[in-house]
Formats: structure tokens, C-alpha cells, sequence
């Protein structure tokens, strides 16, 4: 399979990181890890590796995971960032859950609103009750409740 590290420019953004969606070449679609896709726009900051979707997170965790302020955080305050799309697949992939069994074992899901729902405001949210450890690093990230 191939896959896409996908950027956007918008009127009011540039170089919005979508993400990695698996990408196919004929169909010239793009599907993420939850099932949604769209239509590939190409943009010079585009990246394509071969592979499967554990590939594709390998290859990223390699990279520059917690450059993100979406992703994970756990009860201890370890911080785990990933794309606002791959959040099942860290859950899965790194820690062996689903998200809800993350949810239930006191991590916080870390996630933004997509582009097309925001304000010019940019919005995060999370769920759960945060630890004290937890809450630093919903500080640190910039996210107040």
C-alpha cells in the first residue's frame, strides 16, 4: 500500500499537517485510519512511503511524535503525540487498548476540532478527569478548561 503525509493550504493557514492517509493511486482517494477519506490535492510538503498502516507509525515514531499537541496523555503525565487522526492507532499500536479502554484507564484523548468546524480561534478539548500530572501538561500544551 501507499501511503501520504498529507499538507493543506488554507485561506487563513498554510501548511496544515492532515496527516498520513493511505493513499490509492487510481481512485486518486485518501483514506484514513477511521475510514473517512477525500480526494488527494497535491502540496509540496506531501510525503508517500510504501508500506501498512504499522509501517506507517514506526516511521513516524521515529520522526517527530510530540511536535503534535494532539495525542495522548497518561495518568503519570507522559505525553504521547500523534496526527488528530491516528489516535485509535497509537491506542491500538503502542499501548494494546481501544480508545475507550484508554479513556477508562484515565488517559486523556488530546484532539482538535477539524479546520472546517473552527473559529478563527483554534480550539482543543479533551475528555476525562485530569491528574495533577496531567493537568501540567494540558498547561504546557496550552489547553485550559
Amino acid at each position: 500500500m501507499k501511503f501520504v503525509h498529507e499538507f493543506s493550504d488554507y485561506p487563513h493557514q498554510k501548511n496544515v499537517d492532515n496527516g498520513w492517509w493511505e493513499y490509492n493511486e487510481i481512485t486518486h482517494k485518501c483514506y484514513n485510519a477511521a475510514g473517512g477519506w477525500h480526494f488527494y490535492h497535491p502540496h509540496p510538503k506531501d510525503e508517500f512511503i510504501e508500506g501498512t498502516w504499522d509501517d506507517v507509525l514506526i516511521y513516524e515514531f521515529k520522526l517527530h511524535r510530540n511536535d503534535y499537541i494532539t495525542g495522548w496523555i497518561s495518568p503519570e503525565g507522559d505525553f504521547f503525540g500523534c496526527s488528530p487522526q491516528e489516535h485509535n492507532r497509537v491506542a491500538e499500536y503502542i499501548y494494546g487498548m481501544t480508545e475507550r479502554e484508554m479513556e477508562n484507564s484515565g488517559y486523556i484523548k488530546v484532539y482538535e476540532l477539524p479546520i472546517w468546524m473552527r473559529n478563527t480561534d483554534r480550539r482543543y478539548d479533551y475528555f476525562g478527569r485530569p491528574t495533577a500530572a496531567q493537568q501540567e501538561v494540558l498547561i504546557k500544551l496550552g489547553i485550559d478548561k
